[in-house]
C-alpha cells in the first residue's frame, strides 16, 4: 500500500473519469506511459493542495489532475479523457 499525502480541499463539483469510464479518485494507483504513480490532486480550487506539493502546483482548474510518480516526478494533466497514456491500476483502500 502506498503512503501518500491527502488533498486538503477538493472541489466536489468536479467529477473526472478515466478513459475506461471509472471515476478518478485521490490516491488511485495509476501508470502514465508505464511509470507507476498515484493521483495526488483532482481539479482543486485555488489555494488548495496536498502536503509535499509545491504551492505553484496547487493552482489547478477543474479539468486537471496531478500525478506523483514513484520516482518523485510530478505531472499535471488536462483533458484526461483524451489521454491514452494514463491507465488506472488500483483504487486505494479506505
Amino acid at each position: 500500500m502506498l503512503d501518500f499525502p491527502l488533498c486538503l480541499h477538493r472541489n466536489m463539483n468536479s467529477v473526472m473519469n478515466y478513459r475506461s469510464g471509472q471515476i478518478i479518485s485521490l490516491g488511485d494507483q495509476v501508470t502514465y506511459n508505464g511509470q507507476k504513480g498515484y493521483i495526488a490532486l483532482i481539479g482543486c480550487e485555488l489555494g488548495s493542495g496536498c502536503s509535499g506539493v509545491q504551492r505553484s502546483e496547487w493552482n489547478m482548474n477543474d479539468t486537471q489532475v496531478l500525478i506523483l510518480f514513484d520516482n518523485d516526478a510530478r505531472l499535471m494533466l488536462d483533458n484526461v479523457l483524451d489521454e491514452d497514456l494514463l491507465v488506472f491500476c488500483e483504487r486505494r483502500r479506505k
